[in-house]
C-alpha cells in the first residue's frame, strides 16, 4: 500500500515499479464507491491479464435487486474473472481512497480472500480491511508519507542547478512534499523565496504563479481540459478543436500543468485539475458554459455517466439533467449500479436539481428495493410529469405498469404499459412495453393477450433471448388457455438453446413456465428435470426469489409420480418461505396443492383443515378458482356434498383458466358419481374428451386416483387405451392399471436394477439429483446427517455408481419409476 495524501507520487511511484512487471490497473473514481461499477471495472481490468470467457458476473448484476446488499455473491462472480492469473503478475487500484462505501471495501476485501492476486493500492487513506494484525503478521506492507516525503538530496536532483540554498528553504517550507518542490522546479526560486511570508497553501500559490506564466489562450484552453477526467490528443481536439488543442497543451507541458503518459495520453495531477477547475468557474459565464457542455458531451459518449453527472452538479447545469439520465438509465439499470443512481439523487437533492427526471431514479431504487407502491406511485408521477417527447416517459410508464401488475393491479398496469408503448421511442422500450401488456392480459384472462404475444414476436430482433422469451410466452399462454401438448412440442427443441440466452432472468423464467407446462400435462419425470435446470440457475445466480415458485412445481410433480412423502417435505419448506416473505400467492399456492395431496393420500379432514381460513387477497381468478374447488373436494369427501356444490359452484364462475376450468370439471365428475348420478359414465367420458383438449393430464391422474371408477370407465373406451397406457406409465400407477386392464409401456432400465430403492431412498435421491448437500437433504426430511449419508451409500451401490455425480446424471437421464 501507498498511503499518503494528494501530491507524493504515489501513482508515478507504482508505475515505475511495475513498468517490467505484468499487472492490470484499475482507476478508482468517485463513482467506486458503487459495488456494482467497482467489480465491473475490476473485471475489465483483468481481462487483458485471465483466461476467463465469461459474463456471469455482468448477467447477474442485471438481474440482482441491490448488489451492495450481497457482496459474497459479487466476490464470487468477480473471482471468477481472474482465473489463469499469472504467478507474477499485480492487480492495481489507483486512488482507492474512492473506495467510500463499506460494500465496495468489503469486495476487495472479500477478493483478497478468494483469489490471492498480489494486490499495491495507491490511497489517501487506509483501507478498512487492512487491519494492525495483517500489518503485523506481513500480510501487508505499507509505504506511508514519511517515506514519500521528499528529502533535501532529492529535492536538488529536481530542482533547477545552482539553489542549493533555495531548495533546502524550500523543503523546509514544503515540509517534503513533492507535488510543491515538482511545481517549483518551473519556477524562479529566488523570487519565490524573496516573499516576506508564503501562505499556507504553498501548492496553489506556486500553481498560480506557474498559471501567470503562461497566455490568455492557454490558460483558458487549460481549465477547459481539466474538465476531462483522460486526457488524450484526440479527446482534446475534440473539445477545443486541433490548433488550440496543440497549442494549450505545448504551454502546459511547458509550464508543468501537463506531462507526457502512455501513448498520445498527458496526465495533470488532481490537485492541478482542482486549481484549474477553480479557475474555470471565475471565467465569463458565456465560455464556462460553453465549456462545460462541449465536455459533457464527449463524456456521453464516452459513457462517463459518473464524470458527466459530477460536471453538472458542480456546475449546476439542470438542464443536462434529463439527457444524462436519458443517455445512461439502461447502462445503469443493467449493470446493477442502484448506489450510482441513489448517489445521483442524494447530490440533487442536496443542490436543490429539480426535474421530474429524479423520480423516476427514486422509482427505479425503490423497485430494486421491493417497495414496490412507492415505486408505482413515483414511476407514475414521473411519467405524467415528463415531456411525452422525451424517451424517458415511457421508461417511466413501464415501471409504473410492471410495479402496478406486481402490487396485484392489473387494470392499472394495462393502461400504464398502453402509454410506454405509445410513447416509446426505441424498439427495447416498445417490446418492453408489449411484454408486461402481453403479461398483464394474460393475468386478467383477456384475449388481447394472443394479439400481444404475436406483435412481440413480430418485434423481435431474432437474438436468442427474444426467441427463448416467445417461447417462454406461448408457455405461458398455453397454461392458461390452452392447447398444451402443441406447446410443449415446440418449446422441446428450444431448450437446447435456453443456456445461450445472456439474460437470466429469461433463462429462469423459461425453466420455470416449461416445468409448470410438462406438470400440468402430466410429463412429470421432465418437469423435475426443467426444475432442477431452473434450480441451478436461480442457484447459479442467487435469484432466490423464484426458488419457493419452482419447488412448488416440483411438489406437484413429485405428487404425480407417487412420492407423497417428499412433496409434502417440500410444501412445508416452501409454506415457511410463503409466511416470511409474507407471499400470499405463493401461500394459497401452497394450501391448494396441499389440500390435493391430502385428498389423494385419502385424508380428506386434514385436506379441508389445510384450506381452512379466509380467502387470501390474490388478484388471480384461475387461483382463487382452484382453491376453492380443491376446498369443495375437501368437503364431498368427507360427506358435506351440498357445501361441495356451493363452492363449486363459486370457483366454476371465477375463472377460464385452463387448470381452473379442468379441475372444476372432474370435482363436478367425482361429485356426480358420488351422489350416484346414473349418467356418471357420459360425465366422465365427456370429462376426459375435454381433458384430452386440453392437455391437462395432471387433473385426470388427480381424479382417477381419488374414485379409480373414473379409470374404469375412460378405459373401456378402446380409442382412449393408448394414451391411457402411456399416462399411467408416466404416473407410476401400476396397480391402477392392472385393476383397469390395461399394459404399460417398457420400465426404464434404471427400474431393473437388481434391488429396487426403498421409498425412503427415492426421497433422497430425489433431492440428490438437485445437486443438495447432506446437511440439506436431512433438513428436508427432517432426519439426520448420519442416516442421510446411509442411504447415500445405499443408493450409489444400488444404482451400480461411485460418485452422487454419477447418481444424479443418471437421475436426470432415467428418472425413477416405482
Amino acid at each position: 500500500m501507498l498511503v499518503a495524501p494528494a501530491g507524493y507520487g504515489k501513482t508515478t511511484l507504482a508505475r515505475q515499479w511495475l513498468a517490467t512487471r505484468p499487472h492490470a490497473w484499475y482507476q478508482a473514481n468517485p463513482g467506486s464507491s458503487d459495488v456494482a461499477a467497482l467489480a465491473l471495472g475490476l473485471a475489465n481490468a483483468a481481462s487483458g491479464m485471465s483466461t476467463h470467457q465469461g459474463r456471469r458476473l455482468r448477467d447477474w448484476l442485471g438481474a440482482t435487486r441491490e448488489p451492495e446488499r450481497e457482496v459474497r455473491f459479487v466476490a464470487k462472480f468477480l473471482s471468477e474473472h481472474f482465473e489463469g492469473w499469472p504467478e507474477d503478475g499485480v492487480l492495481v487500484v489507483d486512488d482507492y481512497q474512492w473506495l467510500s462505501s463499506s460494500a465496495s471495501e468489503d469486495l476487495v476485501g472479500s477478493l483478497l480472500g478468494i483469489v490471492g492476486v498480489p494486490l499495491l493500492i495507491t490511497s489517501r487513506r487506509r483501507p478498512s480491511w487492512a487491519t494492525p494484525r495483517r500489518l503485523l503478521y506481513g500480510e501487508i506492507s505499507e509505504v506511508g508519507q514519511s517515506l514519500l516525503t521528499m528529502r533535501y538530496e532529492e529535492a536538488l536532483k529536481v530542482l533547477p542547478v545552482g539553489n542549493d540554498g533555495a531548495a533546502g528553504a524550500l523543503v523546509a517550507l514544503a515540509d517534503g512534499w513533492p507535488a510543491v518542490i515538482g511545481l517549483a522546479a518551473f519556477t524562479d526560486l529566488s523570487a519565490l523565496l524573496a516573499e516576506d511570508a508564503l501562505p499556507a497553501e504553498l501548492h496553489d500559490y506556486i500553481a498560480e504563479e506557474l498559471y501567470a506564466s503562461v497566455d490568455s489562450e492557454t490558460r483558458i484552453g487549460l481549465c477547459e481540459l481539466s474538465l476531462l477526467p483522460t486526457i488524450t490528443t484526440r479527446l482534446a481536439e475534440e473539445l477545443l478543436g486541433e490548433d488550440r488543442a496543440t497549442s494549450t497543451i505545448s504551454g502546459g507541458v511547458g509550464a508543468g500543468f501537463l506531462f507526457p503518459g502512455d501513448g498520445d495520453r498527458h496526465e495533470l495531477h488532481p490537485l492541478l485539475r482542482a486549481f484549474l477547475v477553480q479557475k474555470l468557474e471565475r471565467l465569463d459565464v458565456s465560455t464556462q458554459e460553453s465549456a462545460v457542455s462541449r465536455a459533457f458531451e464527449i463524456l456521453l459518449r464516452l459513457s462517463a455517466w459518473q464524470e458527466a453527472f459530477e460536471l453538472v452538479a458542480h456546475f449546476r447545469r439542470s438542464d443536462l439533467i434529463e439527457p444524462l439520465v436519458r443517455a445512461a438509465l439502461d447502462d445503469l439499470v443493467q449493470q446493477g449500479r442502484v448506489e450510482t443512481l441513489r448517489n445521483w439523487i442524494q447530490i440533487a437533492d442536496s443542490q436543490e436539481l429539480a426535474s421530474p427526471v429524479f423520480e423516476l431514479l427514486k422509482a427505479e431504487c425503490a423497485f430494486r428495493q421491493g417497495l414496490h407502491e412507492r415505486a408505482r406511485t413515483l414511476a407514475y408521477r414521473a411519467g405524467e410529469a415528463l415531456d411525452s417527447a422525451s424517451p424517458l416517459a415511457s421508461k417511466a410508464f413501464y415501471r409504473a405498469g410492471q410495479t402496478a401488475h406486481l402490487t396485484d393491479a392489473p387494470q392499472e398496469a394495462i393502461e400504464s404499459f398502453r402509454r410506454a408503448r405509445e410513447l416509446a421511442s426505441t424498439s427495447f422500450d416498445a417490446r418492453n412495453a408489449l411484454w408486461g401488456a402481453f403479461i398483464a392480459n394474460v393475468e386478467l384472462e383477456q384475449p388481447e393477450a394472443h394479439v400481444l404475444l404475436e406483435e412481440f414476436e413480430a418485434a423481435g430482433a431474432g437474438s436468442v433471448d427474444d426467441v427463448v422469451r416467445t417461447h417462454n410466452g406461448r408457455l405461458y399462454l398455453a397454461t392458461r388457455f390452452g392447447p398444451l401438448e402443441h406447446a410443449i412440442a415446440h418449446a422441446r427443441p428450444i431448450t437446447s438453446l435456453v443456456p445461450d440466452a445472456q439474460d437470466p432472468i429469461v433463462r429462469l423464467s423459461f425453466w420455470h413456465i416449461y416445468a409448470a407446462s410438462l406438470r400440468l400435462a402430466a410429463h412429470y419425470d421432465e418437469a423435475q428435470a426443467a426444475v432442477a435446470e431452473g434450480l441451478k440457475q436461480s442457484r447459479a445466480f442467487a435469484l432466490d426469489f423464484a426458488q419457493p415458485h419452482m419447488l412448488v412445481t416440483n411438489a406437484a410433480a413429485l405428487i404425480g409420480v407417487r412420492r407423497f412423502t417428499q412433496a409434502a417435505a417440500i410444501l412445508d419448506r416452501v409454506q415457511r418461505l410463503s409466511e416470511r416473505q409474507s407471499d400470499e400467492y405463493l401461500m394459497m399456492s401452497t394450501r391448494a396443492l396441499r389440500c390435493r395431496l391430502l385428498l389423494t393420500e385419502g385424508s380428506p379432514e386434514a385436506a379441508l383443515s389445510a384450506t381452512t381460513g379466509s380467502l387470501l387477497r390474490v388478484s388471480s381468478k384461475g387461483q382463487n378458482s382452484e382453491f376453492l374447488a380443491s376446498r369443495a373436494l375437501a368437503f364431498a369427501r368427507i360427506g358435506e356434498l351440498d357445501r361441495a356444490e356451493e363452492l363449486l359452484r363459486e370457483a366454476s364462475g371465477l375463472s377460464k383458466e385452463l387448470e381452473a376450468v379442468s379441475l372444476c370439471r372432474w370435482v363436478q365428475a367425482l361429485l356426480e358419481i358420488q351422489r350416484g348420478n346414473s349418467d356418471v359414465e357420459t360425465i366422465a367420458v365427456d370429462a376426459f374428451e375435454q381433458t384430452l383438449s386440453a392437455g391437462t393430464f395432471d387433473l385426470f391422474v388427480f381424479a382417477y386416483r381419488l374414485d379409480p371408477r373414473v379409470l374404469s370407465i375412460v378405459a373401456a373406451r378402446s380409442s382412449s387405451q393408448e394414451i391411457l397406457s402411456e399416462l399411467l406409465t408416466r404416473a407410476h400407477d401400476r396397480s391402477l392399471a392392472r385393476q383397469a386392464g390395461l399394459s404399460l409401456l417398457p420400465a426404464q432400465p434404471e427400474a431393473t436394477c437388481a434391488e429396487t430403492l426403498t421409498v425412503r431412498e427415492q426421497d433422497v435421491y430425489e433431492l440428490l439429483r438437485e445437486g443438495r448437500s447432506n446437511k440439506e437433504i436431512a433438513q428436508a426430511l427432517f432426519v439426520s446427517e448420519v442416516t442421510v449419508k446411509t442411504h447415500v451409500r445405499n443408493i450409489l451401490r444400488k444404482l451400480g455408481v461411485r460418485t452422487r455425480t454419477e447418481a444424479a446424471v443418471l437421475a436426470l437421464r432415467n428418472p425413477l419409476i416405482s
